[in-house]
């Protein structure tokens, strides 16, 4: 008799910390919250509960994450493949689209309410295409490799605006290859180097440098 008491009593005080999570998030139901959309993106709130999964869905576009209140998200293919998105409250995130004919479902095991703020690009008009053209890219060893694994997801103007150190570049391309950027060890290390010689910090202050 004592061990049911105690384990509804467990029961009762998870169910409760479950509750306040929610209370607190202000909502007590997984759902979307559409926010804004024109020509170029879509944008909407997604608020997963605890144990209250968003339903299977696909992403045939890129989209941005920003985190408003992170945790661990499982992200259940229909094949039961599983993966876990480690989001941190304040961060972003990008993913890439999701392969052809694939579903998944979002699932919130964690005990708290996870929060995001979703900006999924749209294909461009056919009278707008994306230019991509190499000619944005230095010649160099590694530009073929940029282009290859970087460009199934983004322009190369996106490589060409940024500056950043090794170590941010570093981290970036660990990014990308959780979320699905193909490429082999040594691309991965040939865009390291790359992008270090012509987009680092170090070399953008340089170029401004006057003598």
């Amino acid at each position: 008799m004592s061990h049911r008491v105690s384990a509804g009593f467990v029961f009762f005080v998870l169910s409760c910390a479950i509750v306040i999570a929610q209370e607190r998030s202000g909502t007590t139901a997984t759902q979307r919250i559409p926010q804004f959309e024109n020509d170029s993106v879509k944008v909407w709130k997604s608020v997963i509960v605890p144990n209250g999964p968003l339903t299977l869905h696909r992403h045939d576009h890129g989209r941005t994450i920003v985190v408003l209140a992170g945790g661990d998200l499982k992200v259940v293919k229909e094949s039961g493949e599983t993966t876990v998105m480690h989001w941190e409250t304040g961060k972003a995130y990008w993913l890439p689209p999701d392969p052809p004919g694939e579903m998944h479902k979002d699932v919130n095991d964690t005990g708290k309410t996870i929060e995001v703020m979703v900006v999924e690009m749209k294909a461009p008009p056919a009278s707008a295409a994306v230019d991509r053209r190499p000619a944005v890219l230095p010649d160099g060893p590694g530009k073929s490799a940029v282009l290859k694994v970087c460009s199934e997801c983004h322009a190369p103007e996106i490589v060409a605006a940024a500056s950043r150190t090794r170590d941010d570049w570093a981290r970036t391309l660990g990014d990308m290859a959780q979320y699905g950027a193909q490429g082999t060890e040594e691309d991965f290390t040939q865009i390291l180097e790359y992008l270090t010689k012509y987009f680092s910090k170090i070399d953008a202050l340089k170029d401004r440098l006057i003598f």
